[in-house]
C-alpha cells in the first residue's frame, strides 16, 4: 500500500518539478564560475549583485563580433569600438551608430564630445541604433557608453 502511494505521488511530484523547471528556465549558455572563497576579484552578494573588487576594470572584447557601423557626414567608427562603448571621429552632423548586435530592450546611452571645442550633444537610442546629434555643426569626436537591462 505504502509503495503504491509513494509511486503515484513520487511520479506526480517529479513531473511537477520538471514542468516548473521548464517554465522558469533562463536562456543563459555560459557563466562565471564562482567560488565560496570571498577573496577573489569578483563577489556576488545574497541578492545576486556582481561586484568587481580590488579596483579591477570592466573590459569589452570584440571576439568574432563585427564592429558597430556609423552613418553620418564624415563619421568613422574607431577600431576597438563595441556596442557597449566606442568612439566616432570626424562627424560634422548627426551620426547614427548601428549596433553590431541588437539589444533586447533599448539601452541607456551616454555620449560626450572629446574635441577641442566641447559640443553639446543630444542622444537617443533604440534596440538597434544610437543617434547622436550635435547642437552646433562642427567636426567632432564622440565617445559613447551604452548598457541595457536585457
Amino acid at each position: 500500500m505504502m509503495k503504491n502511494f509513494l509511486h503515484r505521488w513520487g511520479t506526480s511530484f517529479a513531473l511537477l518539478l520538471l514542468l516548473c523547471s521548464v517554465g522558469a528556465a533562463q536562456v543563459i549558455n555560459q557563466s562565471l564560475q564562482l567560488s565560496q572563497d570571498p577573496r577573489g576579484q569578483f563577489g556576488v552578494d545574497t541578492n545576486g549583485n556582481l561586484y568587481i573588487q580590488n579596483n579591477r576594470h570592466l573590459l569589452f572584447q570584440l571576439g568574432t563580433t563585427a564592429l558597430p557601423t556609423v552613418a553620418g557626414a564624415g563619421c568613422v567608427v574607431t577600431a576597438g569600438s563595441t556596442d557597449a562603448n566606442g568612439q566616432v571621429t570626424g562627424c560634422s552632423a548627426a551620426a547614427a551608430v548601428t549596433f553590431s548586435q541588437a539589444y533586447v530592450t533599448a539601452p541607456r546611452c551616454i555620449a560626450s564630445s572629446s574635441s577641442a571645442t566641447n559640443v553639446a550633444l543630444t542622444v537617443s537610442s533604440t534596440t538597434t541604433a544610437l543617434t547622436v546629434t550635435p547642437n552646433t555643426v562642427t567636426a567632432a569626436t564622440w565617445n559613447w557608453v551604452c548598457g541595457s537591462v536585457s
